[in-house]
């Protein structure tokens, strides 16, 4: 009799312990939901956030006569004067190249290469790695 008795007592525990553990799991799964973005678009290139698809980094283009540069400034999370700003002052804003950290007004120096139907942005640094030119 007590050999079944100690059965029953360690299925009970183990049932116990694998409800126990699949409440943790599923109460985590659902932070995780909660505070990270979707995963549709391309990261930021200077906090690493995904974007979602209507989200855009903010940018201004310089037109020249051989080359076309553009400085990144960040995405509406990590960029202070974002148009359509959900700023986030916790946010680490750093260098794609050099990985030093961004203050609020500094910016990524890129070149811009545009093409009919897409666009490529080669990110070469900020202004203290490639400096200004």
């Amino acid at each position: 009799m007590l050999p079944y008795i100690l059965v029953f007592a360690t299925l009970i525990l183990l049932i116990i312990i694998l409800f126990y553990y699949k409440s943790e799991s599923n109460n985590e799964s659902k932070k995780k939901i909660i505070t990270s973005p979707s995963l549709t678009g391309k990261p930021c290139p200077i906090c690493q956030w995904p974007l979602q698809k209507n989200e855009r980094v903010h940018s201004v283009i310089y037109r020249g006569k051989t080359d076309t540069i553009m400085h990144i400034f960040g995405c509406p999370y990590c960029y202070k004067n974002h148009p359509k700003q959900s700023y986030d002052s916790t946010t680490k804003r750093t260098c794609p190249a050099c990985h030093k950290p961004l203050a609020d007004g500094e910016y990524a120096i890129a070149r811009l290469f545009e093409k009919p139907g897409k666009n490529h942005v080669h990110v070469l640094g900020c202004f203290r790695c490639r400096g200004k030119r």
